[in-house]
């Protein structure tokens, strides 16, 4: 009879495992954007500005492509300045998490 018992509880536990609903997890997130430096922490979206130099101003691209901590997506060139001998390009945009990605409000290399 104790032997009876333990299968049907051990039956009774196993069903409720598989019939249990299971509340899935969300795969994306979507952003608040408060102010231009102000995010939600609920994004995987941050806004990045990266400065790069260039000897000739003509070299400076309209946009280059950001990969760095885990976050990607394309810059676009917001501010040219020479600065003495050289240009100095600013690029800005919103990059997307691809993977493991820190949680700061901002991003700025």
């Amino acid at each position: 009879m104790k032997k009876l018992f333990t299968v049907i509880g051990l039956t009774a536990f196993i069903a409720s495992m598989f019939l249990t609903p299971v509340a899935a997890a969300p795969t994306s997130q979507t952003v608040q954007i408060v102010d231009k430096n102000e995010e939600t922490l609920q994004s995987y979206t941050r806004f990045v500005s990266v400065n790069r130099t260039y000897s000739n101003r003509n070299n400076a691209p309209d946009s280059i492509r950001y990969n760095s901590n885990g976050y990607s997506g394309t810059l676009y060139l917001v501010n040219l300045k020479k600065v003495n001998s050289k240009w100095r390009a600013t690029y800005e945009g919103y990059v997307t998490c691809t993977g493991i990605c820190p949680m700061t409000n901002t991003i700025n290399e």
